[in-house]
């Protein structure tokens, strides 16, 4: 169920909330685009949306009953055509590329892959085939 935004009609493949970088915008779009073409989703729509820590905690207490920041969450979108919302935190982002020792646009990279293929029904926390494919 999105957070932030409860259609997707009319919208165009990738839509940003929060990203003013062009050249971002760019690279996010370059990426999800081999996302849904490897998957055969191309035509898909949905919205990639960068928060501040504070509301990401509230976000993740809201709807994963988890009491801290996370890096990235994603929200099935109920319509046809529409796959919903990636959410990213741009400050935990900042701290995983720290701590992996890569740079930020690198993880801002992996993050919305890794939110992408959420909304394309991978998961991680289940196990399984999905999960290893997902984590590849």
């Amino acid at each position: 169920m999105p957070v932030f935004f409860h259609s997707g009609r009319d919208a165009r493949y990738i839509n940003f909330y929060n990203f003013r970088d062009l050249q971002e915008r760019d690279l996010f779009r370059r990426v999800s685009r081999f996302v849904l073409l490897g998957e055969k989703k191309e035509g898909q729509s949905f919205f990639l949306i960068a928060v501040t820590g504070a509301k990401m905690q509230q976000l993740n207490r809201q709807y994963r009953q988890e009491n801290r920041v996370t890096d990235v969450l994603s929200f099935a979108g109920e319509e046809p055509g529409y796959l919903g919302e990636v959410i990213l935190c741009r400050e935990q982002a900042r701290q995983n590329a720290r701590e992996y020792n890569w740079p930020l646009q690198k993880e801002l990279t992996r993050l919305v892959i890794h939110g992408l293929l959420h909304l394309l029904g991978y998961e991680h926390e289940k196990g399984g085939r999905r999960e290893k494919e997902m984590m590849k």
